[in-house]
């Protein structure tokens, strides 16, 4: 009974419910993707070309991020008057 158990599961002609895992062994992983998709994959980015952009003039200034922030915290807070506006008609509501 022990030799049947130390014989592989093909060999004793059971079919496997699942495929054996790609990585069992020593392969990379891109050997199981399709050649063009793996030439894609391992091929190096291009350099970019030195002084194309300029980056400075994408920065915003601290005027310009002070006034966005104020304007999200007033949005929070109109946000949250309206909730307690409505949370006050709806207990008036029940109330009566």
């Amino acid at each position: 009974m022990s030799a049947n158990r130390s014989r592989s599961a093909a060999e004793q002609g059971i079919s496997l419910m699942v495929m054996r895992n790609g990585n069992d062994s020593a392969r990379r992983w891109w050997d199981d993707l399709p050649p063009r998709i793996r030439t894609r994959v391992s091929a190096q980015p291009a350099p970019e070309a030195e002084g194309g952009t300029d980056e400075s003039g994408t920065l915003i200034t601290t005027g310009e991020l002070a006034r966005d922030l104020s304007r999200l915290a007033l949005l929070f807070l109109a946000i949250t008057v309206a909730n307690m506006l409505f949370l006050l008609v709806a207990l008036a509501c029940i109330g009566t």
